[in-house]
């Protein structure tokens, strides 16, 4: 049995054809982000993932298809890990520079990877929200983010409720995490580039800047290139173990 976790508030319903304000209560029911449902078996059909019920797919994602999310680390996992992952800040950007956090950190990711960050002298990340615009997709919907990466041949698997064990032992495999947290008033992307089990804490590649605990704002005037936030900073704003939104990166096919 796997289970549906819910990426977003949306509504379940028993006729997929019907809109949920035209279908009785006893037909639908409204479920909250982060929440889950069990189920026997689920595929996709057009707009909608169809079980017993029917779930708008952009609100939803299967369990079983978190394929890249690992498990609980080992006790020889390394301590230390630092992977050279290229930074970019999106305070250059030509598009959204003070909004752009999620696809900087896409740019980043597939930089890391092996894609060219500049194409005809257009940053990656501006070419990223062209094409997310063309396509009418969310720039706060983590699974439309999460599925640009996919379309551009990488590997990505978002877990709304990932544990910090999964994250750490994700990136001692030689992999990258963008997680998001409430480091600003409408939200905020930061990629994962390792983490410091003896310092306690993560080292990312954060696009805006550095945020200042202290404070609770963030210093634009600073890199945000391999900064170490600590684990109590990482779990006080990316929410709490086991309930934190994670997408998982992996190369291409192969790779």
């Amino acid at each position: 049995m796997s289970r549906i976790i819910f990426t977003h508030d949306t509504w379940v319903k028993s006729d997929y054809t019907q809109q949920a304000v035209d279908l009785p209560p006893s037909q639908k029911r409204k479920f909250n982000t982060g929440e889950s449902i069990p189920i026997v078996e689920a595929h996709v059909s057009g707009n909608y993932i169809l079980a017993t019920v029917a779930i708008f797919k952009d609100h939803a994602v299967i369990e079983s298809e978190i394929k890249s999310t690992p498990s609980t680390p080992s006790t020889t996992q390394a301590r230390i890990v630092r992977h050279n992952a290229p930074f970019l800040t999106q305070l250059d950007n030509a598009r959204r520079p003070h909004a752009a956090c999620n696809t900087t950190c896409l740019a980043m990711g597939m930089g890391f990877y092996g894609h060219p960050l500049k194409t005809g002298g257009v940053q990656l990340e501006d070419e990223l929200s062209d094409y997310m615009d063309r396509r009418g997709y969310d720039y706060k919907n983590h699974e439309h983010l999460s599925r640009v990466f996919r379309e551009y041949g990488y590997r990505s698997a978002f877990n709304p409720k990932a544990t910090y064990a999964q994250i750490k032992s994700h990136l001692a495999s030689g992999n990258l995490v963008i997680t998001a947290g409430d480091f600003t008033p409408s939200g905020h992307i930061i990629m994962l580039i390792g983490y410091d089990d003896d310092r306690q804490g993560f080292f990312v590649n954060d696009p805006y800047g550095e945020f200042m605990a202290g404070i609770a704002r963030y210093d634009t005037s600073r890199s945000g290139a391999g900064l170490l936030y600590s684990y109590k900073l990482i779990e006080r704003y990316c929410y709490s173990d086991g309930d934190v939104f994670a997408h998982f990166l992996q190369g291409k096919p192969g790779n």
